[in-house]
C-alpha cells in the first residue's frame, strides 16, 4: 500500500500536509492527508483543488473559483464565502495530486 510519504518522495518539491476544520466537506474530511505537486502557475484552472499560504503562514486547501487580474478567488467547498486572500504567485504552493483518508480508530473493547 502507498502512503503519502511514499508518493511524497517520488517527485522533487512535492509536500505532504494534513488538514484541519470543515471547510471542504463533504469531499475532505477533518485529518484528510494532502499531497501537494508543484506546479506552473500559469496552468490553473477553475475548478483545481491547490494549496496556498495565508498571511499568517498557514496552509490552506481549498478551491480556484476564478481569476482575478489580482489573482485567484478560492473557497473552500463548504465555505459560504471565497477566502479573504487571493492565491497569487508568491503564495501559491501547489495542486493537490493526492488525498488519504485518516486510519479509523480501532473499535472498543
Amino acid at each position: 500500500m502507498i502512503t503519502a510519504y511514499a508518493l511524497q518522495g517520488r517527485a522533487d518539491g512535492r509536500v505532504v500536509a494534513k488538514g484541519a476544520g470543515q471547510s471542504m466537506d463533504p469531499i475532505y474530511g477533518e485529518n484528510t492527508v494532502f499531497v501537494i505537486q508543484p506546479v506552473p502557475f500559469e496552468s490553473l484552472k477553475p475548478g483545481d483543488q491547490i494549496a496556498y499560504r495565508a498571511p499568517n503562514g498557514d496552509m490552506i486547501v481549498h478551491a480556484l473559483m476564478y481569476q482575478s487580474p489580482r489573482g485567484w478567488v478560492v473557497k473552500g467547498y463548504n465555505n459560504p464565502d471565497p477566502d479573504p486572500y487571493l492565491v497569487t504567485r508568491q503564495n501559491f504552493i501547489g495542486w493537490v495530486e493526492a488525498t488519504f483518508e485518516p486510519a479509523a480508530d480501532p473499535p472498543a473493547h
